[in-house]
């Protein structure tokens, strides 16, 4: 769908994808992905996007969460691909943060629906854990200036 999308668009503007390629500073061998079904970074379709003059979601096609393809055809949740453009330092947070909602979920469950103000151990442990993780993340992210 992107690679239809993203011809027309070459095509209302009179110009091959190869010299939109290079406009925009991608090879062509980006644009040979595309045509076999890869699709284009966040970054990349925003700079298409902005070239053409359309939404990204005009290239796209999609009207509900974005979803990309794995080269092995199968469909990648927004989510998945949003992880996966994080530092390392940015995936722990998150499963941090994940494993924090999962403990507060099962509490909840476990006490019939119920919530409580007071974080349990394990609420607390994970807690602690993201704060040292995002602690840490910011102490490199200083030593960087």
């Amino acid at each position: 769908m992107f690679y239809d999308n993203f011809v027309k668009a070459c095509n209302l503007h009179n110009k091959a994808p190869s010299a939109v390629a290079i406009d925009i500073g991608i090879s062509k061998a980006t644009v040979t992905g595309w045509k076999n079904g890869s699709t284009p970074s966040d970054a990349t379709l925003h700079k298409l996007a902005d070239y053409f003059g359309v939404s990204p979601e005009d290239l796209t096609g999609s009207t509900g969460p974005a979803q990309r393809n794995t080269p092995d055809g199968h469909a990648q949740p927004d989510f998945i691909v949003k992880y996966n453009q994080l530092t390392p330092e940015g995936q722990k947070e998150v499963l941090a943060f994940i494993e924090f909602k999962q403990a507060q979920e099962a509490s909840i469950a476990a006490r019939g629906g119920k919530a409580v103000k007071k974080p349990s151990p394990s609420s607390t442990e994970t807690l602690d854990r993201l704060s040292e993780a995002t602690r840490e993340a910011a102490d490199q992210e200083n030593n960087q200036y």
